[in-house]
């Protein structure tokens, strides 16, 4: 509705819609703070906590941090034009305050929504499987346990993976759009019409999928993945590892191809496999579960054309046979071991 599109324009947008984040908080007794740099998992525990425990559904938590993020930028012609209102826009990068909303979902379980305060006030979604997973358990009345990210107690283990199996993305993205609508900027009826309804597409910027072994004992886990691990290093050639994510290598192929030990926080430590912009990594977690995990931050260095969310069955096919082809590689490697006398060798001293 205005003539010309201006600097002092879009900043009023991005004034308004901070001016009503704050108000919301405000309204609704929601803690609201700048990101002091300190891990937000642990500093937000508390408060997921006592909003799945008083079965309390919606915002929980708002955290602002000043990131870069997309935005557009108003120019004037180099040379006058006939219309005195000409102006170029461009998208770009700028820093700006950005909304991360910790959520409490009736649906998807715990979420958190990050929206930019400039236009084009870009989304981004944060979910885990898993806090679907349990709502449904909750929902069929069926005991569970639940730990960080990971199940280690059900009563009805075939109904849990039924489950897993029947993930919908029309549900994830009807849950998504709800809440970047209530949290996101607001547009009159008239300012919709002439946007012609705007509206959110989603697609995938990383997405895991794991597989785990679960030990009902905890001594033979640390061997077996020590084991695993150096055995990987030896074996998992370039060639291997493109393979496991059904692709081959090329000239063309550009980005990480390479096997790695890294070593986590609190001395945990991952073995990683990287091919291009995707890898799989496999560690133990509590001495119980030898856990496989594909991480992809790009769909299409599985061979998928598309990234939409939609694509989610696709993207769970793919993911399951490229989890499944490592662990096998694994297990072939597992159990023929014994030929691998080089490590046993070079662990030997060297007498000159």
């Amino acid at each position: 509705g205005r003539a010309k599109v201006t600097k002092e324009f879009l900043r009023e947008r991005t004034n308004r819609y901070q001016g009503w984040v704050e108000s919301y908080a405000a309204k609704k007794g929601i803690p609201i703070q700048w990101a002091d740099g300190q891990r937000k998992e642990a500093m937000l525990k508390p408060f997921r906590e006592r909003a799945i425990k008083e079965g309390k559904f919606g915002v929980y938590y708002i955290l602002k941090s000043r990131e870069k993020g997309p935005a557009f930028t108003c120019h004037d012609p180099k040379y006058p034009t006939k219309d005195p209102n000409y102006v170029i826009v461009r998208k770009t990068k700028l820093v700006y305050t950005h909304y991360y909303f910790y959520i409490y979902d009736e649906v998807l379980g715990p979420i958190y929504l990050r929206i930019g305060s400039y236009a084009p006030f870009e989304a981004t979604a944060y979910f885990n499987g898993h806090g679907l997973l349990a709502r449904v358990l909750e929902k069929a009345k069926i005991g569970f346990k639940l730990r960080e990210n990971s199940f280690v107690q059900v009563d009805d283990p075939e109904f849990l993976q039924n489950a897993s199996n029947e993930i919908d993305s029309s549900l994830i993205e009807k849950r998504f759009n709800y809440w970047s609508f209530l949290l996101g900027p607001k547009f009159s009826r008239k300012e919709r019409e002439k946007l012609k309804g705007p509206r959110r597409y989603w697609c995938f910027s990383q997405v895991e999928y794991c597989l785990n072994f679960v030990f009902k004992r905890n001594h033979p886990i640390r061997d077996l993945y020590v084991r695993s691990c150096d055995l990987g290093l030896l074996t998992l050639t370039m060639d291997k590892v493109a393979n496991i994510f059904g692709r081959r290598v090329t000239r063309r192929i550009q980005g990480k191809l390479q096997t790695v030990i890294e070593r986590m926080d609190e001395g945990h430590h991952v073995f990683r496999a990287y091919f291009k912009r995707s890898f799989v990594k496999q560690y133990e977690k509590w001495r119980t579960y030898l856990r496989t995990e594909v991480v992809s931050n790009d769909v299409k260095d599985l061979g998928l054309k598309r990234k939409g969310l939609h694509e989610l069955k696709e993207l769970q096919t793919k993911m399951k046979e490229a989890v499944g082809r490592f662990a096998e590689t694994t297990a072939i490697n597992l159990n023929n071991g014994g030929q691998y006398d080089l490590l046993a060798d070079l662990a030997r001293p060297v007498i000159q």
